[in-house]
């Protein structure tokens, strides 16, 4: 249900360099801040980065690119997938061996999404529950960026019925999505 140690290094280290740029192209880092010290600062700051991305997406990620015509293939790969990322609301469903399963509230669509490297049973042990979360392709699967907000709205009993009725028929007729490509 996780990504490779291999995977998850190449995801963070294209995530966390976008972030850095972001956040040096919209104003919010200090001007002399060095990318060794983004990567020490606190969760905050990243997550503000992080805030002005998902406002700005393809205009940065564009400018990113621009600017940083050397970028690798596997990144451009990876960078490309900003573009095609679904934000909102989601409520984790099930935690599966291979993925955990999301329903995006806004489309009512299923999503098998694989978690970074903590499983999500590690990360919300407190499940089902609604949170706001960012999942993209990557390398033909789906993950989320890194990032998870909320969680404290939870799901009563009928509606949990509910949403597992719903799991069962769109599982049964092969309509969880696995991939955003």
């Amino acid at each position: 249900m996780i990504l490779s140690q291999n995977e998850y290094f190449e995801y963070l280290n294209t995530h966390l360099n976008l972030l850095f740029f972001v956040g040096h192209y919209k104003g919010i880092l200090e001007d002399d801040m060095e990318y060794e010290e983004f990567l020490e600062t606190n969760f905050k700051t990243k997550a503000i980065c992080r805030e002005t991305l998902l406002k700005e997406n393809d205009e940065l990620v564009n400018k990113f690119i621009e600017i940083n015509p050397e970028i690798p293939e596997e990144q451009l790969q990876i960078l490309e997938g900003f573009r095609k990322n679904i934000y909102g609301q989601f409520v984790l469903l099930k935690c599966l061996s291979k993925h955990a399963i999301f329903k995006n509230i806004d489309n009512e669509k299923f999503y098998a999404v694989k978690a970074l490297s903590d499983t999500f049973e590690e990360l919300i042990p407190d499940y089902p529950a609604i949170f706001e979360l960012n999942i993209l392709p990557f390398k033909g699967q789906i993950i989320y960026d890194g990032f998870i907000k909320g969680g404290s709205m939870k799901i009563g009993k009928k509606i949990m019925e509910s949403l597992l009725q719903e799991y069962s028929e769109v599982k049964k007729n092969n309509q969880i999505i696995t991939s955003l490509d």
